[in-house]
């Protein structure tokens, strides 16, 4: 009886250990998914920037047709 208790006290305590370890890899993950949304927001900002920019030289910038 001892034993089976034994056994099952280890196995209780390795699969808390891998429970944990499992749980710390998903907040790493979490984590770097944040970072990664962070940065592609900011990537968009700046292409947002860039395409109003562009508009604004290319109406300036347009070429007048004249027709005689």
């Amino acid at each position: 009886m001892k034993a089976k208790y034994l056994a099952l006290m280890i196995g209780a305590c390795l699969s808390q250990k891998l429970w944990a370890e499992n749980n710390s890899t998903i907040e790493q993950r979490l984590a770097e998914l944040e970072q990664r949304v962070i940065r592609a927001e900011q990537r968009a900002t700046d292409v947002e920037s860039q395409v109003q920019s562009l508009k604004q030289q290319q109406v300036v910038t347009a070429p007048t047709v004249k027709v005689e």
